[in-house]
């Protein structure tokens, strides 16, 4: 065999070019992976959050103006106020965990009041109510 037609680094080169290759495969195989797992993760959640929102609104009580309508009064002065649109604000009962929050879900705003803040009201706390649906 004639030796001349072959180049004396061609062994290194080869192996050069097999670990760079593998590496690059290793590295494009990863990335589909993990965007994968990325898409699943965001699905998840999205899922979760709609349910969420579906348990608040089959348990909550919706405000409207004949349901706590003073309540109801209260946060739709406060939204022309800060030049806000009205968002759909629930009542959940909680058994006093937390006080409030905020969500939005395909485009649309939610409030959720937990009982125990409406029930601020009745002990003539009209301000601490405000303050807690302006702030959020």
């Amino acid at each position: 065999m004639n030796t001349k037609l072959i180049h004396e680094n061609e062994k290194i080169f080869f192996i050069l070019c097999m670990v760079i290759s593998l590496l690059t495969y290793f590295f494009l195989i990863i990335s589909l992976i993990g965007i994968i797992y990325l898409v699943i993760v965001f699905l998840i959640t999205f899922i979760l959050h709609g349910f969420s929102i579906a348990q608040i609104r089959n348990n909550g009580v919706r405000l409207t103006e004949k349901q706590f309508p003073h309540t109801y009064h209260q946060a739709k002065q406060l939204s022309s106020e800060l030049d806000l649109e009205l968002p759909d604000i629930y009542i959940v009962q909680s058994g006093g965990l937390l006080n409030a929050f905020a969500t939005r879900f395909f485009g649309r705003h939610f409030v959720v009041l937990y009982s125990d803040i409406v029930e601020m009201i009745e002990d003539n706390q009209e301000k601490e109510l405000s303050f807690i649906i302006a702030t959020n």
